[in-house]
């Protein structure tokens, strides 16, 4: 067995290996070289100057997109495939006595053992500074590490090892962790030192997950873990030395999802063999503990952080719930304490920043309103384009590289898709006629061509699913659940609309049970899986000639309560005044009667562009109540914020007073 200090030291000889192997590409810098296995650099055919560079023991081909250490480049550049054959010839090519290095690298590490510990600390912080653009640093930005969890935790990159450095917390003792997966061993630990338990205690309860590597536990730290200890290289027997010092009061064991063919012959995989170990020790102290696996196709922690961190957090939360003590069946109980001083408080203020930023794409009511996971509600009378406003705000959202999945229950593809379009040509040449039935005509012109060019490639990421009369809630909650399966992404929801959905299978209810039902399911959806839902809903037909109100969605009761945002579209006349008295000659007024209001209402309802306004009557995040108002230009299916609005009261009464300022902004708080 050749001492691992004899591999490092070989590695440490990476640059004089390589500038026997290849020329330097002096115009690109220093450590720059001519990759010796694509040719890439010396600004040569395949302009990539620059491209294959050492940094320390590592190197990388920003061409050939291959790099490691010495080894792997012997592996590559001289074809040999076994370990033994890279040692003895890296040893041979760069002239290293093993035997000398032996007894050398043995001073070395008496010597590193007698540091005193602020000098090993020390130590840490340099490492710690030295792993901004690094391999080191894109290798855990890879495993979906933060800039946040790198600084907390001091992880760091030793440029003569070309290893990443993981220090334990509180303690001056670090281990090292390669980079290279061909690295034949994955872990340096110090020698002649016991490994003790990598434990972050940063929670005020005694309630702990315990994991193997200590990436897995720093995965879960990221997401909202305060409290977790990972056996690292050390024995599952460290628990035992571990209770002496510290209280634990239960524990979720994170079990490895080894693969079948590490099954031996206990029948037993080595990750559950452990993590049985580790609760017949608990269980020995008293101590509850509960072992859970990652998901399905997710081996540990940080291959689900990777993929998904809400998934990673979910799961561990409800892990959690199985330890925790619990006063009552069926009732969610959060002591406020522990949320405050755990890690959950802080993990949903990091999930809500996250979506600080999302809005709808209006100018207007983009100062309100933010799309923060939830359900909105978006309602109004028949012909005043809420499926229009919708697709609008899908367009907008797509611009910023959001992606949609929009249930059409209704209407067929092409109908959203040359609303989309009609709006474009619009915007690329405001004085275009062509309009969406147009384009369903075969119409074309150069605006066309361009609105469709760009188009296509803002809606890589959008969905259409045309449905019928038999879509349930279930039907929409399992194809969007099994998108974020498989591609990882939080997609938001268009359903379009709410009464059109079929009640659930076998239901026995009204209309008005099964669209709450539905509305419950669909909230669920949106909570278990941080999703932003727009649903579209109509109004009562009482509602149409009566500004927007709670009263007005149809046939719910749920919706007040269900939902986080409310919205309705409304005529902007019934803004105005005018719409419910008439000036008589002498200044007086009298009430109009339903005959004069049917009138106003044809003609607002038929003029072009048509005056609209959004009400915002529930908004859980912003401020609750305000209005907006619109240009809606039917013909070219765009919404144009209206930001002088000639609706700048008198008003008929008290309460439209109370809505409306007389300055002219165009947005209005209640």
């Amino acid at each position: 067995m050749i001492d691992d200090s004899v591999k490092e030291k070989i590695r440490l000889r990476l640059i004089e290996y390589v500038s026997q192997i290849t020329k330097p590409d002096r115009k690109s810098g220093k450590n720059m070289f001519v990759c010796p296995l694509c040719g890439s650099g010396a600004h040569g055919e395949r302009n990539s100057d620059g491209a294959f560079h050492v940094t320390g023991a590592v190197w990388y081909c920003h061409s050939c997109k291959q790099g490691g250490d010495i080894f792997k480049l012997i592996e590559l550049y001289e074809g040999l495939s076994s370990f033994p054959e890279q040692l003895k010839r890296g040893a041979d090519l760069i002239g290293v006595s093993i035997i000398e290095t032996v007894k050398n690298d043995f001073l070395a590490l008496k010597n590193e053992k007698r540091k005193p510990e602020a000098e090993r600390a020390k130590q840490i912080e340099i490492f710690s500074s030295q792993i901004v653009g690094t391999l080191a640093e894109k290798y855990l930005h890879d495993r979906g590490f933060s800039d946040e969890t790198i600084a907390h935790f001091m992880l760091g990159f030793n440029a003569q090892t070309g290893r990443v450095v993981i220090p334990y917390p509180g303690t001056d003792y670090k281990i090292e962790r390669a980079i290279s997966d061909h690295a034949e061993r994955k872990y340096l630990y110090p020698t002649g030192e016991s490994i003790p338990v990598f434990m972050i205690k940063d929670g005020e309860s005694d309630y702990f997950y315990i994991t193997e590597g200590q990436l897995d536990a720093l995965s879960m730290y990221q997401v909202g873990v305060k409290n977790v200890i990972a056996l690292g290289g050390g024995s599952y027997r460290l628990i035992e030395e571990l209770l002496e010092t510290t209280k634990i009061a239960g524990a979720v064991i994170v079990a490895d999802r080894d693969p079948e063919e590490k099954r031996e012959k206990d029948g037993l995989t080595p990750g559950e063999r452990t993590a049985l170990n580790i609760e017949k020790t608990l269980s020995s102290h008293g101590i509850k503990s509960v072992i859970v696996y990652p998901p399905e196709g997710f081996k540990d922690a940080n291959d689900l952080l990777k993929a998904d961190p809400v998934r990673l957090r979910n799961f561990l939360a409800e892990s959690v719930k199985e330890v925790v003590e619990k006063p009552s069946e069926g009732l969610k109980v959060i002591n406020v304490g522990d949320y405050l001083s755990e890690s959950f408080f802080d993990a949903d203020i990091a999930y809500f920043k996250k979506y600080k930023d999302r809005k709808l794409g209006f100018a207007n009511v983009d100062k309100f309103v933010t799309l923060y996971p939830g359900v909105a509600c978006l309602g109004g009378a028949s012909s005043l384009g809420k499926t229009t406003f919708a697709v609008n705000i899908v367009d907008n959202l797509l611009e910023k590289g959001e992606s949609v999945i929009y249930f059409s229950l209704e209407q067929c593809p092409i109908e959203l898709i040359t609303k989309s379009l009609a709006r474009g040509v619009y915007e690329i040449d405001s004085l275009s006629r062509i309009n969406n039935v147009d384009i369903k005509n075969g119409a074309s012109s150069d605006a066309l061509i361009r609105a469709r060019s760009e188009y296509s490639q803002t809606a890589q990421k959008y969905q259409l699913i045309e449905g019928d009369f038999h879509f349930t809630a279930r039907t929409i909650i399992d194809y969007v659940e099994e998108y974020i399966k498989e591609t990882g992404g939080r997609p938001i929801v268009v359903i379009d609309y709410l009464q059109l959905i079929a009640p659930p299978e076998g239901f026995k209810g009204t209309q008005r049970e099964s669209i709450d039902e539905n509305l419950k399911a669909i909230k669920d959806m949106s909570k278990r899986n941080e999703l932003f839902v727009l649903l579209i809903s109509s109004f009562n037909r009482a509602s149409y000639k009566e500004p927007v109100g709670m009263e007005s969605f149809k046939e719910s009761g749920m919706i007040e309560y269900t939902c986080d945002y409310i919205l309705g579209l409304q005529l902007s006349i019934l803004e105005d005044s005018d719409f419910y008295t008439t000036t008589g000659m002498r200044g007086g007024e009298r009430e109009n009667n339903n005959d004069k209001k049917e009138k106003k209402l044809y003609e607002a309802i038929n003029q072009s562009p048509k005056e609209v306004e959004l009400v915002a009557l529930k908004n859980r995040n912003g401020r609750q109540r305000f209005k907006c108002f619109f240009k809606y230009k039917m013909e070219f299916d765009t919404f144009i914020p209206d930001l002088n609005s000639r609706y700048d009261p008198k008003l008929v009464s008290s309460e439209f007073k109370a809505l409306r300022s007389v300055d002219s902004v165009p947005f209005k708080t209640v």
